[in-house]
């Protein structure tokens, strides 16, 4: 709520650090869901705390989207930090050390996004420690990397670049070489304080090293060096402001064309290449000549930065806090904290604003105060965790510097378009020596910080005329196109409300092929009903036949053998009996014998009736099952005749389906056309845009200098990160 935004460095990184501490706990061990966290402080951290803190309920809104973005990006990465720790661990404990190595905690650090200090705690809950020196020695290693890159930028533009390390610089102190006077640095124009002649103190080239200072070094044409001076009026690298370029003639008549400007510890190094052969000894004279004519691009762009700034706070909000900048002869680049891509209303509002200000011819004040006195300046902008110069300088556009300090203690408003800033760069004497501003890209660079690219003077001018030449030419070809359009949409309508037609048409015979079939298929299944029917009949009387035979059969012989049994228990009585009486009589026992075969003849007669009768009961079933297998024969016609009907129904339907694929194949020939006057449209609206892209190309000489200024902000980051991390751990080991 006081204006913090998670970052990675200064108070942003400490905020961002408890805040992913509470992230990890509450997802690790209080299994909480997704997206809770934001919801817990723009709730009850905000409900608890606003009676002491109302600036807690006037930003609830806008502490729930930054919570929110930080909690969703972190996300991303903490399930997979959370598994890499996890696996760290079980690598610790089965090769039995005791603490995660420094490569592993840096791991997490440079690529999960895990601070240390929470990997310290994450080890420490499961039993482990931390190795902080081999995370230290980790860090020192990508520190130098840092320099090594800008060692690297460096000399892609010098052909072998020259700079200082901490040793170089501690030779010039120990030689008793005093910091360089760069007061003259802040002239706009040559002038006889500026031009006046200094001395050489020290000169380096790529190859020298830290044992001792050369008194004399032999330059060839085109070498790289690297001059000290004891004063100069070239403004080193500082601010966002890209160092000046010139030239310093040494005495002997060599010349240095500089190309870049850095202070290390007080000491200007002017690197350059020799524009001839010659020696560059300590104590030489030495003329140096500032290129005031880029310097004169380069002022304007710093000092709309500093008005941009203002109109960004007006449009936004007080939350906009400055991020970076660069300014240099062909563009200002301002980054900026803001969650999401300004609308084009607000772009034009700011735009607008500072406009404005240059139309209103502002003076321009700059003045030196003690430290504790500027900071009381109302309205003063300055970016948090840099660390300024006591006494510093101010700078203010529209405002008195003098009366802006003593009106301090008054509790007077800061003035409404005043913008006073802290800061060591040149800047205009008006603020209509900027001569025009205009915006030519808005864009983010990362979570939750915004980029404006913006253009001052003629290339303010030049890419507002390109803009309107477009507009106009856009209109133009837009006019033209509309009938051109109109027309090739009509015949495209026409012949697409006649494929339509066509295509009602082939639907309704495809439906009527349908119905067709349809029919076909219910005939088809009426029959295929009545043949079951008329099957399940059939068998039906089938097995009612066959049982019917059988159970007649079966009772006809059931009452045979029953007659034949008692017949012959019978006859064996009477056997019996005529063996009793055998004796008696032979001729009555033959004639009993004789009625007896009698006897057995006729049922053997009936036996074969019987036979006969079971064979045409057999004869009819035989015929019934002949009847069943015909109308089976007749369903498989008919089934035949279905299938037919369906391959004759699927041939009708490919045909329609042909005659629509013919019909799609010539709306999307049409089409070709009409895309193809499409194209030749954009033709000409790309060679419209051709001059757009000139202005693109300006940016390619300044891509190595912002390459130099990133890695130069990264290792200060970097130094920033460390001294913040030593800072905690003594505090950890003290507590």
């Amino acid at each position: 709520a006081d204006g913090a935004r998670p970052s990675n460095e200064g108070r942003g990184y400490v905020l961002r650090r408890v805040l992913r501490r509470a992230l990890r706990y509450g997802r690790q061990f209080l299994d909480a869901p997704d997206g809770f966290f934001h919801k817990l402080v723009a709730g009850v951290v905000v409900d608890e705390g606003k009676g002491f803190f109302p600036e807690l309920e006037a930003k609830r809104d806008a502490l729930r989207e930054i919570v929110k973005e930080e909690e969703e990006a972190f996300a991303k990465l903490l399930d997979r930090g959370l598994k890499y720790f996890d696996d760290v661990r079980k690598t610790v404990q089965a090769e039995g050390r005791s603490e995660v190595s420094g490569e592993e905690a840096f791991y997490l650090y440079d690529t999960l996004g895990f601070p240390v200090d929470l990997t310290l705690i994450m080890a420490n809950d499961v039993g482990l420690g931390l190795d902080g020196a081999g995370f230290e020695a980790c860090m020192e290693e990508q520190k130098q990397r840092s320099r090594d890159a800008l060692k690297q930028a460096r000399a892609a533009g010098l052909g072998g670049g020259v700079s200082l390390s901490t040793d170089q610089v501690a030779l010039l102190r120990n030689a008793g070489v005093a910091a360089t006077d760069d007061d003259a640095k802040y002239a706009l124009e040559d002038d006889a304080a500026a031009a006046a002649a200094t001395t050489v103190a020290a000169v380096f080239t790529p190859e020298s090293g830290d044992e001792g200072l050369e008194e004399s070094v032999a330059v060839a044409e085109g070498d790289v060096v690297g001059v000290v001076l004891d004063a100069t009026p070239f403004y080193a690298e500082a601010g966002g402001q890209v160092g000046d370029h010139g030239v310093i003639t040494l005495d002997g008549g060599l010349e240095v064309e500089v190309q870049d400007v850095q202070n290390y510890g007080g000491y200007v190094l002017h690197v350059g290449v020799a524009a001839g052969a010659g020696a560059a000894a300590r104590g030489a004279a030495a003329a140096p000549k500032v290129d005031y004519a880029r310097r004169s691009l380069v002022a304007p762009n710093h000092t709309m930065t500093h008005v941009l700034n203002l109109a960004l706070r007006d449009a936004l909000g007080p939350d906009v806090d400055q991020k970076g900048s660069l300014c240099d002869a062909e563009k200002l680049r301002f980054d900026f904290s803001h969650g999401k891509a300004l609308t084009a209303k607000q772009l034009a509002a700011v735009e607008a604003q500072v406009q404005d200000i240059i139309a209103a011819a502002m003076p321009v004040d700059t003045k030196v105060l003690p430290l504790a006195d500027a900071q009381r300046i109302p309205g003063l902008r300055a970016v948090f965790g840099e660390t300024y110069p006591d006494p510093v300088r101010v700078v203010s556009v529209g405002g008195n510097v003098a009366a802006l300090a003593a009106e301090a203690d008054d509790d007077v408003a800061a003035p409404a378009l005043v913008s006073t800033e802290f800061c060591g760069g040149t800047h205009l004497r008006n603020s209509a020596e900027a001569e025009a501003f205009v915006i030519a890209e808005e864009t983010a660079v990362a979570k939750g910080i915004r980029r404006i690219v913006g253009l001052t003077g003629e290339a303010a001018r030049a890419a507002a005329a390109a803009g309107e030449e477009l507009r106009a030419e856009l209109a133009a070809a837009g006019r033209s196109a509309d009938e051109r359009l109109r027309e090739v949409t009509e015949r495209l309508e026409r012949r697409l409300q006649q494929s339509l037609e066509r295509a009602v048409t082939l639907e309704k015979e495809l439906y009527r092929s349908e119905e067709a079939r349809s029919a076909s298929e219910r005939s088809a299944a009426e029959a295929q009903l009545r043949l079951e029917a008329e099957r399940a009949e059939a068998e039906a009387s089938i097995r009612t036949k066959y049982a019917r035979i059988y159970e007649g059969a079966a009772t006809d012989l059931t009452a045979q053998k029953k007659s034949y049994e008692a017949f012959r228990r019978q006859k064996e009585v009477e056997a019996e009996e005529a063996a009793a009486s055998l004796a008696q009589s032979r001729e009555a026992h033959s004639q009993e014998v004789g009625e007896f075969q009698l006897q057995l003849h006729r049922a053997g007669t009936d036996m074969d009736d019987l036979r006969q009768r079971l064979r045409l009961k057999e004869a009819d079933s035989l015929k019934a099952i002949a009847d069943a297998r015909q109308a089976t024969a007749k369903a498989v016609s008919l089934e035949g005749r279905l299938k037919a009907l369906n391959l004759d129904l699927e041939a009708e339907k490919r045909n329609a389906l042909e005659s629509l694929a013919e019909t799609e194949q010539t709306f999307r020939r049409e089409k070709v056309v009409w895309e193809q006057e499409l194209d030749s449209m954009r033709a000409r609206l790309h060679g419209a845009t051709a001059e757009l892209q000139q202005l693109k190309s300006m940016k390619l000489e300044a891509d190595r200098r912002q390459m130099e200024h990133l890695a130069r902000l990264q290792e200060h980051v970097t130094d920033e990160v460390q001294r913040l991390f030593k800072k905690e751990i003594e505090q950890i080991v003290k507590t």
